[in-house]
């Protein structure tokens, strides 16, 4: 299975993510990853038949690192952040408004914040 994680793009923006480690690639594809875009298709087919969340059939980003092969998925604000809670935890946050600072805020806070302006709402980085 996919393993579901969290993109930090070092600008403090967070993205749900997939990854898969390199001993999995090689399962799946049967050889090494070599690069090409057809590995990259074919690994996204896998996912999309594997239960990866819906986004990844569209992902136009991702990544390679020492542990494995990953993609990008859409920025945890909002609605998206919301079901991130929900699934996986972690804390969520209210940007400032006019009306009130930025701050810390429980699941149940950000849902009803989110029916008024989910662009209000993000995943906060864990320390």
């Amino acid at each position: 299975m996919p393993f579901e994680t969290i993109y930090s793009d070092g600008h403090g923006q967070r993205y749900a993510a997939v990854t898969l480690p390199w001993p999995q690639v090689r399962a799946i594809l049967g050889r090494d990853h070599d690069g090409s875009g057809e590995d990259d298709q074919a690994l996204i087919q896998w996912l999309c038949n594997h239960g990866a969340p819906a986004w990844v059939a569209d992902a136009d980003e991702g990544w390679i690192d020492e542990h494995g092969w990953g993609l990008i998925g859409p920025r945890l604000v909002g609605w998206a952040a919301i079901e991130w809670a929900k699934a996986h935890g972690g804390r969520l946050a209210k940007y400032a408004d006019p009306v009130d600072d930025a701050r810390s805020v429980t699941l149940e806070e950000a849902v009803v914040i989110a029916r008024e302006d989910p662009s209000l709402i993000y995943l906060e980085p864990t320390p």
